[in-house]
């Protein structure tokens, strides 16, 4: 399986240098995601649509736009001071400080894109959950920073 035609050509606007596929990813923190109609409703009247991804979605709500695929612009969505928006600063932080990490970072997601075509919500699924041991190893190397 090829990745999809354009991917990585771009530059990750989080991390200096990073390559980066070609889609706008946007964290938003909100003080509490109970009141979940306060931003679903005004992103989907931006072009947004909610994608529900079970239990995940109850402490990160996704969404992208366009609906249909390729999306170009992904909302991310957590609580203000949760273990979640802690745990994204944390990483985007560290891939900033240590550009070999960064590097091997950009040679994973190369590969999984390599397996993980990215046309169906399903692979797209995989190729996320594919990089979370590297993630959370980044992670534990940055808490003994």
């Amino acid at each position: 399986m090829r990745p999809r035609q354009g991917a990585f050509r771009q530059r990750s606007a989080a991390v200096p240098g990073l390559d980066a596929k070609p889609v706008i990813d946007i964290q938003v923190s909100v003080p509490s995601l109970q009141a979940r109609e306060r931003f679903i409703e005004p992103l989907v009247r931006l072009g947004y649509m909610h994608v529900p991804l079970g239990g995940f979605d109850r402490v990160y709500p996704f969404f992208c736009k366009p609906s249909a695929w390729p999306s170009t612009h992904h909302v991310h969505v957590c609580e203000v001071g949760s273990a979640q928006e802690a745990s994204h600063l944390a990483f985007r932080n560290y891939l900033r400080e240590d550009s070999q990490v960064a590097a091997e970072y950009v040679a994973l997601k190369r590969r999984l894109a390599e397996l993980h075509h990215g046309t169906t919500l399903e692979s797209r699924e995989r190729y996320s959950l594919a990089k979370s041991e590297f993630v959370a190893s980044v992670l534990a190397r940055g808490s003994g920073r």
